[in-house]
């Protein structure tokens, strides 16, 4: 993603070293989550770290997910990640919000809910700028413009 879409660290911390603009495997369960460090771009990445916080609450209202570590119900640290999205390259976006994105072959036939990035527009508050749908970031600014693969 382009710069300006990064948040801040406003603190908090979590067992996973990683920096804002760092990339990672995101899985398992809201209750036992499996994060890992992951090579953005890479097809082991589904999430790019956009700011880090104390409490979830301090995330960007618009994040895509996520990842707070805790003890006794008091969060420690929070990272706030939205989708490792890579210009022509494609994920697989399930409807379920049980599932993860995952970055796939565009040409896998065995791929369901596949999505080729087509644009990344800045500045942009809503969907116009695409021509077929894509996920909009309100709070910063910007909307990644999607192109169906598969359904």
């Amino acid at each position: 993603m382009a710069a300006g879409q990064e948040g801040s660290d406003r603190g908090g911390s979590v067992d996973l070293d990683v920096e804002i603009g760092d990339c990672v495997r995101l899985g398992g369960t809201m209750d036992d989550a499996t994060i890992a460090e992951a090579a953005c771009g890479s097809v082991e990445s589904n999430y790019k770290v956009v700011a880090k916080a104390k409490e979830t609450e301090q995330c960007p209202s618009d994040v895509d997910q996520w990842y707070s570590e805790s003890i006794l119900g008091n969060e420690l640290g929070v990272l706030c990640l939205d989708v490792d999205w890579v210009l022509g390259e494609c994920m697989s976006v399930p409807e379920s919000d049980n599932d993860e994105p995952q970055r796939v072959d565009c040409g896998d036939q065995d791929a369901s809910d596949v999505y080729r990035v087509a644009e990344i527009v800045e500045g942009a508050t809503g969907i116009e700028p695409c021509s077929e749908g894509g996920f909009i970031y309100d709070e910063r600014r910007f909307t990644v413009c999607l192109e169906t693969v598969r359904a």
